[in-house]
């Protein structure tokens, strides 16, 4: 009888991937049956998860093999859930705080507070913060939160957006390709001029962000190996380097801050 149902789900879920495939409303590639594995993928993730096949395939994204939610359906996750509750605390420009609490026999309690600003962004290297900050910072606040405090929501699964992940996103945390990448991005105009990391050094020596090419160097290899597990591709090249970009300014305006100071005494 189990393996009637598992093979009746089976073709429950194979169908409504099928289904969802032929309509071409939903980005996936390869060739017709990968593009139904991948839909299906999706669901089977979402199920775990509590979710419906139509809000898995438009909310998860499956990167390096583990599932990415949209902050949206991250929230609404918690917002449903009949154990879990978050409320926004802060949210401006400069930082987002969100508190989460556990609903204990009919009150809530708090867990803790998740709070990710625009310093944490810039060290991060989070895309977009010039357009939709606030958007950026919540879209953090929100999955670090729920891996901190509502981990059993999602099944035991680590929670992650898409950015995270080192996927390229527009200004509302939607997946894209390189190409809309970089024009919806906030990609100075210099990353965009470089066509080699040499390009990239030259420039940060010669705004002063670093001492020699030497220095900029391991800067990059540092970003590189924390945030991209040691790889630099060209599918991850503009948030690379846009990273780098950020990391430089921030160092050339401690630099202005400190040098202000020494004036001062």
């Amino acid at each position: 009888m189990n393996d009637i149902v598992r093979q009746s789900d089976l073709a429950e879920l194979t169908g409504i991937a099928k289904l969802l495939a032929a309509s071409g409303y939903f980005d996936a590639k390869g060739s017709a049956d990968q593009a139904v594995a991948q839909l299906a993928t999706k669901i089977l993730a979402g199920r775990e998860m509590g979710l419906g096949p139509f809000a898995a395939v438009q909310g998860i994204h499956v990167i390096q093999g583990r599932p990415a939610l949209s902050a949206n359906l991250i929230a609404s996750a918690i917002k449903s859930s009949p154990k879990y509750e978050y409320r926004v605390k802060r949210l401006d420009p400069e930082a987002c705080e969100l508190e989460f609490f556990e609903r204990v026999g009919g009150r809530l309690e708090p867990l803790g507070v998740s709070t990710f600003t625009a310093a944490d962004a810039r060290a991060a290297g989070t895309q977009n913060m010039a357009k939709f900050a606030r958007n950026m910072l919540f879209a953090r606040a929100i999955s670090n939160g729920a891996r901190w405090y509502c981990p059993d929501l999602f099944a035991g699964s680590a929670v992650y957006v898409p950015e995270e992940l080192g996927a390229l996103v527009d200004g509302e945390g939607n997946v894209v390709q390189n190409s809309a990448a970089e024009e919806s991005m906030d990609v100075p105009a210099e990353v965009l001029k470089w066509q080699t990391p040499a390009d990239a050094f030259e420039w940060s020596v010669g705004i002063g962000a670093v001492p020699d090419v030497d220095t900029a160097r391991a800067l990059l290899k540092r970003l590189v190996d924390e945030q991209w597990q040691g790889r630099l591709t060209p599918k991850n090249r503009v948030k690379v380097m846009a990273s780098f970009h950020a990391m430089c300014m921030e160092n050339v305006d401690l630099s202005n801050v400190m040098d202000e100071e020494e004036m001062a005494h």
